[in-house]
């Protein structure tokens, strides 16, 4: 199988870390964390482990190329999160979609996600809609950056049966 997820609950505390520590080696905590949620891996730690995250890691070949969450779940929806590490670059789109084939398997119950981009991150907003994200519009105002800057966001949405 090329691609294998894992759930959280069966990663260590250490393994849930180096998520975080290879966002920071990677310069990718600002895209991930736009709003500067987690500023340490232990933070990040606890956020994937609270009782309304759903974190799970995805692994091309063995080797982990991306992971991703949901949070604020309401009624079929939640929101999504997500994160490619450089070493899986050249396969995101393979990625994303293998991955979102697999979690319409795993969480059947999940009809609508829901992404919430920084709308200065063109290239973030590019890729949504290349994944199957619908993009409704721009949030003026919405977001804090990791300076704790205004900024504005885009929301879109990703839909699977009748949602």
């Amino acid at each position: 199988m090329i691609y294998d997820f894992t759930h959280a609950a069966h990663l260590s505390d250490d393994e849930i870390r180096e998520l975080y520590n290879r966002m920071e080696r990677e310069g990718l905590l600002d895209q991930f964390f736009h709003a500067a949620q987690c500023k340490t891996a232990d933070e990040f730690l606890r956020y994937a482990r609270d009782i309304g995250t759903w974190l799970f890691r995805a692994d091309r070949y063995g080797e982990p190329v991306a992971f991703a969450m949901l949070d604020s779940f309401s009624a079929e929806s939640a929101y999504f999160h997500h994160c490619h590490f450089r070493a899986g670059w050249k396969h995101t789109l393979e990625t994303a979609l293998h991955t979102l084939d697999w979690l319409q398997a795993s969480c059947p119950s999940i009809k609508t996600l829901i992404g919430i981009t920084p709308a200065k991150n063109k290239l973030a907003v590019r890729y949504a809609g290349r994944c199957g994200f619908k993009i409704l519009g721009e949030i003026p105002r919405s977001l804090y950056d990791r300076d704790g800057n205004v900024q504005d966001a885009v929301l879109s949405v990703y839909t699977w049966g009748n949602a």
